[in-house]
């Protein structure tokens, strides 16, 4: 088990349990508290056409360990979350290719 499906547990459950504006702070403390290490990320991503306009905002949280946690929230007419999802340490290039050349 990798450090963000545990994070990704603990912070789905959080947010089901809590509500109100510090709560992103707070998930973040909780993981910290916990001994987990990691940096956080944020950007935003826009619909290629640029028909409607919509966005979507991506967080994510890259562990020590190579493992990450991620989720998207919708920028517009709400802010519509995703459940936090968990991404294994991608491994190497060279790793995949070693058994392809036999």
């Amino acid at each position: 088990m990798h450090d963000a499906d545990v994070a990704i547990t603990l912070m789905n459950r959080w947010e089901q349990a809590t509500a109100g504006p510090h709560r992103a702070a707070s998930v973040l403390e909780l993981l910290h508290e916990g001994g987990l290490r990691f940096m956080r990320t944020q950007g935003v991503v826009h619909e290629s056409s640029g028909v409607t306009g919509d966005a979507r905002e991506i967080e994510c949280l890259a562990f020590d360990d190579g493992s990450t946690a991620i989720r998207f929230l919708r920028s517009h007419p709400n802010r519509d979350l995703t459940p936090w999802a968990a991404v294994a340490p991608l491994r190497r290039l060279q790793e995949h290719s070693d058994g392809l050349d036999s």
